[in-house]
């Protein structure tokens, strides 16, 4: 006997039915809300229905996989993980949102929080969907709400043309998804997954083989489109560059783990028989790895270029992708709890980037890279925490992102897929490159202006005198001019007073600027304040000397101590007890090859793109 619609048990979908009924409220109140009075509590109360939703998304995990309306809404743990991931995602959004959307730009702010929540809700019904048809309506959900969010600063030039290349390309996208769709569809009779699992396994028995390989090509193409991998990535640069900074993120990290949940109902689902009958070995996986190799060296090599910080976040979204790609593609021996764990690391990641450059991007009306010079003397805190995001992106120990990219190693390396392990070490190396550009900037560079930074109370979470514009680390008000080239007793540095001047023992801390002269803050950087006091008496030729020196040392003991630090990691996590193939003297300098290459990446960062040789160079 068929459930009529009452007797399903409906708490199941309690976190859909919250944002739904959420939604729909603060439309009706937008409605009736007068002009001059602030939406922001609108996305209060979106905020508490997505905290809400969360809560009973927490709660149900552990239960047992619980079927609805037909058979085409599954509840389950991987379900309920991807749905926090999102809901995790879209309740950060709204908190950077609170404090960056301004009245002029965006006047529609109501429409922008339901938005949000619809837009995440495609997300969770995507995570949760049995069946082609809600899997194509979560996605299309998700999409439409996107571009709108793209496009809500409508005043905006550069907004509108990133939303209609953004609908353009997602259309298209969701074309190809579609077709390839029906061609399961043709070759099941059923729009059920399971029913077109078994089904598909029979098909190809029966020598259909061409029309399954043709419906998997269409949908990795449409894949390709939705997690902005390359080949297929050409929207995501001018699309992360038009938005408002809280849709960037937002399709930086709630988009992306939707998306990659789509990847898993399909392709582990509905093509599940005809991959262990061949399929994946001859055609998905070495496809996946094409993808996932190409997505990591044009996004780390073409993000090298950049100017932009959302243009090269972009990028860096493109190269992640195909970090993420590699688990699924390699089918390794702990593909999905790798992939999850690199997501959440990336969520918490990225949405941390977006925050501190939107407050950046606030104050110094710019979205450029060199926006973030002379960071540090403005708010050291600011800067600290966008260090640890930038060191954590780049996957340098002992972070997160350190963490998921090593996992995803092990993947590939337990699968034997040595190629793409050896690529994703070297653009690992090469995204030092671009990622240490903002640390630079932050460190090395001056501020043109002198004044604190004044940091939203919503987006420093709890930041002491975040609205007053004070800063931890002093009393000084964001508004109080520095004083170029002299310190409180009036003592210049260099011979002139335009270099950093000395106010505390701390090297590389509260100094003002005035216009900087390049090669005394250069040596002052490398060799600290004594040696640029002799420097200004013009006994800087033998301190030179004897610093290069130095820096040649240190270089050599930073190569070492990082090729020592790799090798101890990896005979220690045994590689040769994941691999088939190689064993013994193989398995052996496979480590010796990867210690080194890890072990002078890293010396490489720390001993030269922080500024060690390269600054004294400048001196000369």
């Amino acid at each position: 006997m068929e459930k009529s619609i009452i007797h399903y048990d409906w708490t199941v979908m309690a976190p859909e039915l919250i944002l739904v009924a959420a939604a729909a409220l603060m439309t009706l109140i937008d409605l009736v809300m007068r002009d001059r009075w602030d939406r922001r509590w609108l996305g209060a109360l979106g905020l508490a229905a997505v905290l809400a939703a969360g809560a009973f998304v927490v709660a149900g995990f552990g239960g047992k996989p619980y079927e609805i309306l037909g058979n085409t809404y599954r509840v389950d743990d991987f379900a309920l993980t991807f749905k926090a991931l999102i809901l995790g995602g879209t309740a950060l959004v709204l908190l950077l949102s609170f404090s960056h959307l301004d009245r002029e730009e965006v006047r529609d702010q109501g429409e922008y929080y339901y938005l949000l929540l619809s837009a995440a809700l495609g997300g969770m019904i995507m995570a949760s969907s049995a069946d082609l048809i809600t899997l194509f309506v979560g996605l299309e959900l998700l999409s439409i709400s996107s571009y709108i969010l793209v496009g809500v600063r409508k005043k905006r030039t550069d907004s509108g043309e990133a939303a209609w290349k953004y609908v353009i390309l997602g259309g298209v996208s969701s074309a190809f998804i579609l077709y390839g769709m029906s061609f399961l569809y043709g070759l099941a009779g059923s729009t059920n997954l399971f029913v077109v699992q078994q089904r598909l396994g029979e098909a190809y028995a029966q020598g259909y083989e061409s029309f399954i390989y043709l419906s998997l090509l269409l949908m990795i193409v449409g894949f390709g489109f939705k997690v902005a991998s390359a080949p297929f990535h050409t929207w995501a640069p001018d699309v992360y560059q038009g938005a408002p900074t809280p849709v960037t993120g937002f399709l930086a990290i709630v988009s992306k783990t939707a998306a990659f949940a789509f990847v898993f109902r399909i392709l582990i689902v509905a093509y599940l028989q005809p991959f262990q009958m061949g399929m994946w070995l001859k055609i998905a996986g070495p496809l996946l790895l094409i993808l996932a190799g190409a997505s990591m060296i044009v996004g780390n090599a073409v993000a090298l270029r950049q100017t932009n910080a959302k243009r090269l976040l972009a990028y860096s979204s493109i190269a992640h992708a195909g970090y993420l790609l590699v688990p699924l593609a390699a089918w390794g021996f702990s593909f999905l709890e790798s992939t999850l764990y690199y997501l959440l690391a990336y969520l918490l990641m990225t949405i941390g980037a977006f925050a501190v450059l939107m407050i950046v991007e606030k104050n110094e009306k710019s979205g450029e890279i060199a926006a973030f010079a002379g960071l540090y003397q403005r708010s050291p805190l600011l800067a600290v925490a966008m260090t640890v995001i930038l060191v954590s992106l780049a996957g340098i120990p002992v972070t997160a992102g350190f963490f998921g990219k090593f996992y995803i190693l092990i993947n590939a390396l337990a699968s034997e897929k040595l190629w793409i392990a050896l690529i994703m070490i070297a653009t690992t190396v090469v995204s030092y490159f671009y990622y240490f550009e903002f640390i630079r900037q932050m460190y090395f560079r001056p501020s043109p202006r002198g004044e604190k930074l004044a940091i939203p109370g919503l987006t420093a979470g709890g930041y002491p005198g975040g609205r007053r514009g004070h800063d931890r680390s002093g009393d000084f008000p964001a508004k109080r001019p520095s004083v170029p080239g002299r310190n409180p007793v009036g003592r210049r540095l260099c011979p002139d007073g335009t270099a950093p001047v000395k106010k505390n023992p701390a090297p590389w801390r509260g100094f003002s600027y005035g216009p900087v002269r390049t090669k005394c803050f250069a040596f002052f950087t490398a060799i600290g304040y004594d040696g640029v006091e002799r420097v200004a008496k013009g006994v800087h030729i033998m301190d030179g000397a004897v610093s290069l020196g130095l820096v040649g040392l240190i270089n050599i003991v930073m190569t070492l101590a990082g090729i020592g630090f790799s090798w101890w990691i990896l005979m220690n996590v045994r590689l040769d007890v994941f691999m088939k193939q190689p064993k013994g003297p193989q398995a052996k300098a496979l480590m010796i090859v990867l210690s080194i290459v890890l072990g002078h990446g890293l010396a490489t960062f720390v001993s030269d793109y922080l500024g060690w040789s390269r600054l004294i160079s400048q001196l000369f």
